[in-house]
């Protein structure tokens, strides 16, 4: 259904029209931000909400009451548009004081959502005496012939239906337009996402906010504009070219252009056109643009686009091709800007789109490691796992090559950078691929490694990666089935990352290699701090030699015990170790040590 289509490509539309046009920079980070970002539904508000929605776009009045009714309920972020949508499908049914009933709690309980102007502008509606009947006529216009309500002017094409966008890493949610065939009395138009603002497009200054009393005549004015729209269009039209022309305030502006691009009357659709290729103010182009967008006027859009001279512009149309899902025009795009900025989001735009092949036939003709890198991002976007492999095992660019070996990890295709580990005829390759598992959480691969590579540089790396992904058992197995110090040294180091106090302990209490067991006892307490306290003073009392004991010592002093080596110093009586003992005291600073240095010295 249209309305679910636009409210995905609003989503969409609020990152895509931030483009940087700037420096080029690595999208890498973003992107895996992105796909670590995804939060849930926990309460089903927003199921609930879908669901009135559809049932709106259904027109299934009754349906749509009782979602939004349970959606309003949660008191979640959607609850104020939920309470507007059961009372315009209360109006709807003829339940005038139901309707009445939801404006009331709308306002009351939310009265800084922005939802509260459409709701005083809908309860004028239902108060009015003719509520439900057929609209009166109004005084003719001057120079404007009386004009009867009429279907579709002949000749004047159908707004196709968009077609639904793949959801993308860089666009969150955006404030969502109405369906052309449920439209809403309403008070002020969706709000279409800011584009960057290049040079030479000066930005429509922003009208102060209007006084109460004149906010009350503007939102019957507004009223009565969506009535005359609805049943005499031709005398609507010129009044409303004469509002987007006039001084009046931008929140009236915005809904004029909202109520006439809404309309299917070819008059208000050539005006619409008109507006958007520059006749009026910059912003009324912008807004415009997008609603050509939301009507599906993929020709129209595409000759905006052709004829523009300004970067902006462009911007603004690419917008509008994610809402109705014009491939041919991002194609079209990517293939033949002049502009890096442009191009780069075109580029974007047909991975929104899912054109795989289109993106894959652009990287084998495109000339420049730049572009090649954004469709590299812009192959996370659209999930093409085969495209990134066909790279890493073709591309001669190292750069580009590692970054498609990273694309692979973004998407989660472990199997295939398994066997890319397998066949790389290089050592960076696979240093490279070690990397990706970290990304992709593969701890089997890692640990299939750590066993069976020759080179000790990558079954290091390897061992490493165990660490940082918390591979604690398989660190365990590894330790007690390998003879080489070498590689248990290293395992040692990755206990650290893994934070695995337990490892730690069980080598210091059963190696046999003094240097080891060393090594072991000064993790203890790096990983425990004075959690690590029991453990060490057992292996103290474990063993007598000099040598471990002052490890353990010191361990205490990594943790910041003082309080159990001023206890260790009372119970020893080798000299030795009573000396050291002080000299890790001497030089912490807390209130219990300064207290026994002085008892020390009082004692002399």
């Amino acid at each position: 259904m249209i309305w679910n289509v636009v409210l995905l490509s609003s989503s969409l539309l609020a990152g895509f029209g931030t483009t940087d046009v700037g420096p080029t920079q690595d999208q890498s980070v973003p992107v895996l931000e992105f796909m670590q970002s995804k939060a849930a539904d926990k309460t089903g508000e927003l199921a609930l909400f879908e669901a009135g929605r559809t049932a709106i776009d259904a027109e299934d009045w009754d349906t749509a009451v009782v979602k939004f009714e349970k959606a309003a309920a949660l008191n979640g972020p959607r609850a104020p548009e939920s309470l507007y949508w059961e009372a315009y499908a209360y109006k709807k049914l003829g339940r005038r004081s139901e309707a009445l009933s939801c404006l009331s709690e709308l306002r009351k309980k939310y009265p800084k959502s922005k939802w509260v102007d459409d709701a005083r502008v809908l309860e004028l509606e239902i108060r009015n005496r003719n509520y439900g009947m057929p609209t009166p006529a109004l005084a003719p216009t001057p120079g404007v012939p009386p004009a009867s309500p009429s279907p579709r002017i002949a000749g004047t094409p159908a707004a196709p239906a968009a077609t639904p966008m793949p959801a993308s890493p860089a666009y969150p949610a955006a404030p969502a337009a109405p369906s052309r065939r449920s439209r809403r009395p309403m008070a002020s138009t969706p709000e279409p996402p800011d584009a960057p603002e290049l040079a030479g497009i000066p930005e429509a200054p922003e009208a102060p906010e209007a006084p109460e009393a004149m906010r009350d005549d503007e939102e019957i004015k507004l009223l009565a504009l969506n009535q005359l729209m609805e049943s005499e269009p031709a005398r609507a039209i010129p009044i409303i070219e004469k509002m987007l022309r006039g001084s009046g305030s931008s929140r009236v502006k915005d809904h004029a252009l909202f109520v006439l691009a809404q309309s299917d009357n070819a008059k208000a659709y050539e005006l619409v056109t008109r507006i958007a290729n520059g006749e009026f103010a910059p912003m009324l182009q912008k807004k415009a643009i997008q609603q050509l967008g939301v009507a599906g006027r993929k020709s129209e859009l595409e000759k905006i686009y052709r004829s523009a001279s300004s970067s902006s512009v462009k911007t603004w149309v690419l917008d509008a091709y994610v809402i109705c899902g014009n491939t041919n025009g991002f194609r079209e795009a990517a293939k033949n800007e002049a502009d890096p900025a442009v191009r780069k989001k075109a580029i974007q735009g047909l991975a929104i789109n899912g054109a795989k092949q289109d993106l894959r036939d652009l990287y084998k003709s495109a000339s420049d490691k730049e572009t090649k890198r954004w469709i590299l991002d812009a192959y996370v976007i659209d999930g093409d796992t085969p495209a990134y492999l066909e790279v890493a095992r073709t591309e001669t660019d190292p750069d580009l090559r590692k970054k498609a070996i990273q694309g692979l990890a973004v998407n989660g295709a472990k199997q295939d950078l398994r066997d890319l580990y397998k066949s790389a005829p290089d050592k960076e390759t696979k240093r490279w691929i070690l990397d990706a598992y970290v990304i992709d959480g593969d701890t089997a691969a890692y640990a299939e490694v750590a066993r069976t590579e020759t080179d000790p540089d990558l079954r290091k790396k390897a061992i490493q990666g165990m660490g940082v992904n918390g591979a604690r058992s398989e660190l365990h197995a590894l330790y007690k089935s390998s003879n080489d110090i070498e590689t248990k040294r290293w395992i040692l180091d990755a206990f650290i990352p893994a934070g695995d106090s337990e490892g730690f302990q069980d080598v210091a209490m059963n190696e046999k290699d003094p240097e080891l067991r060393k090594k072991a006892i000064n993790g203890i307490g790096i990983n425990g701090g004075r959690k690590a306290a029991p453990t060490l003073l057992a292996i103290y009392e474990h063993f007598t030699d000099v040598d471990t004991r002052k490890q353990v010592i010191n361990a205490l002093f990594i943790a910041g015990d003082s309080h159990d080596l001023i206890g260790l110093y009372h119970k020893e009586s080798d000299a030795k170790l009573k000396h050291e003992i002080l000299s890790k005291l001497s030089i912490m600073n807390d209130k219990e040590t300064r207290e026994f240095m002085i008892s020390i010295l009082d004692k002399e």
